[in-house]
């Protein structure tokens, strides 16, 4: 009586899937025997109920032959769920649809995961790349908006690099070793700019357009303030406070803790570790008159340290005073 049931069944099955056939539509199962949406091969509605595929274990969906690409099966075993295969039937390659499966996207509280390998934004894939964007206008930002949080953390091994059209790493280079370039793809140094004469560092751009800073010319390296009025000064912080130890004034004058000294001083040494400073020189009756230069102190002497005379020469029969050297004597005179 089975067999003759089991029969009927699928003599009536063969009949409605040929009827479907017969007039290019799909099978509607449902309740209200309305037809089936005409995209549609198979139309199941019901408020109910709902399609249940086959169930199996990892194993057993491992031993199904040639299965067919698009293939689903529900896996009972872990982890469960879902799986396609969206290899081909020669070599498959199954997958879980969803969320919460290791593999693929997984589902930590409010959290995702993926682990199965790169993740591509963009319109374009850009490979070698564990995560991709590539955008027409804006790319990637990162945000946190806790104070002291982390918004941005690499780890490992490998470079950080920013690159520019056609040269990777043209804008910005973070090697391994924490050396940095800035228009150099290899820093050699801990921080090293691109071959490019001109300005490097802007240390203060000052309101009347220029900037304080650092930069290169030809066999030159430059310090530069921002305008003609800038000094340029070296010293030390004293709990953010600078004191000053020496300067360039916009004049070209010379200070020495802010003192540049008086006409006709001179910078002297007072010692090792001790501190220079502007001095008149003792004693000196040197004077100028244009560009004449006249002694009005007393006796001169040359090679003579104790003159008797306006000009005082040493004990010694010589020449003392060559007129015209010529070329087979001189003219002049001499003890």
């Amino acid at each position: 009586m089975r067999s003759h049931r089991t029969i009927a069944v699928a003599i009536a099955l063969l009949i409605l899937l040929s009827a479907a056939s017969a007039f290019s539509q799909g099978v509607g199962i449902n309740a209200t025997g309305a037809a089936a949406d005409t995209s549609a091969l198979l139309d199941l509605s019901s408020h109910a109920k709902g399609l249940l595929v086959p169930r199996m274990l990892a194993l057993e969906r491992a031993t199904i032959v040639a299965p067919a690409t698009g293939l689903l099966i529900y896996q009972t075993d872990a982890p469960s769920g879902f799986y396609f295969n969206y290899g081909t039937p020669a070599v498959p390659m199954w997958m879980q649809v969803g969320s919460a499966v290791s593999g693929q996207w997984t589902q930590l509280g409010n959290d995702i995961l993926y682990d199965r390998g790169s993740v591509y934004i963009s319109p374009s894939v850009l490979s070698g790349y564990g995560l991709s964007v590539n955008t027409p206008l804006n790319g990637l930002r990162v945000q946190t908006n806790t104070s002291g949080g982390t918004a941005l953390s690499f780890g490992g091994f490998g470079k950080f690099v920013v690159d520019a059209p056609g040269v990777v790493g043209g804008r910005f280079t973070l090697l391994e070793n924490g050396n940095l370039g800035l228009g150099n793809a290899n820093p050699a140094n801990t921080l090293s700019f691109g071959a490019v004469l001109g300005k490097k560092i802007s240390l203060y751009p000052d309101p009347s357009g220029s900037d304080y800073g650092l930069g290169i010319e030809s066999q030159r390296l430059k310090l530069y303030g921002g305008n003609a009025s800038a000094d340029i000064a070296l010293g030390y912080d004293s709990l953010g406070t600078f004191q000053e130890r020496f300067a360039f004034k916009p004049s070209g004058a010379f200070a020495v803790r802010g003192n540049t000294g008086t006409a006709g001083q001179v910078l002297t040494s007072n010692g090792s570790g001790a501190q220079a400073a502007w001095a008149t020189l003792a004693g000196s009756a040197w004077a100028t008159n244009g560009t004449s230069v006249y002694y009005n102190g007393g006796n001169v002497g040359i090679g003579n340290a104790t003159p008797n005379a306006p000009l005082a020469f040493p004990p010694v029969l010589s020449k003392k005073i060559t007129l015209y050297p010529g070329a087979t004597g001189d003219v002049g005179f001499g003890v």
